[in-house]
């Protein structure tokens, strides 16, 4: 009897599972990535900086998106150096985290306070 009720709550947990499965759409192989805080966007820009400084030498500033987890590279585009694909694969490979790019036709200039 013990062997059956065992054997009847190990059916009742895999059916669960498949349930779960079937509605959250996905396998339990799915992997999950990992979410990165502020801190740790920062510590990864911290480290890298120059690197990236030499990588996108059209770099235009630096930030994070605490929201999304990821590095945002505001880069001036160069069309014919890196697709943009390329250019994110490329930050992503030396960071380590998440990477987002904004790409813009022409460079920042900063304005002077008015006085």
């Amino acid at each position: 009897m013990k062997k059956s009720v065992s054997l009847l709550a190990a059916c009742g947990v895999v059916a669960a599972s498949v349930v779960l499965i079937a509605v959250w759409g996905g396998s339990m192989s799915d992997e999950v990535s990992p979410v990165y805080d502020a801190a740790e966007l920062r510590k990864a820009i911290d480290f890298h900086e120059e690197e990236l400084r030499q990588l996108f030498p059209t770099l235009q500033g630096i930030g994070t998106d605490a929201e999304q987890g990821s590095v945002v590279l505001t880069i001036r585009s160069e069309t014919g150096i890196m697709g943009e694909n390329a250019m994110k694969d490329e930050a992503e490979a030396l960071l380590g985290v998440p990477v987002r790019l904004r790409l813009l036709p022409v460079e920042l200039r900063r304005r002077s306070p008015a006085q």
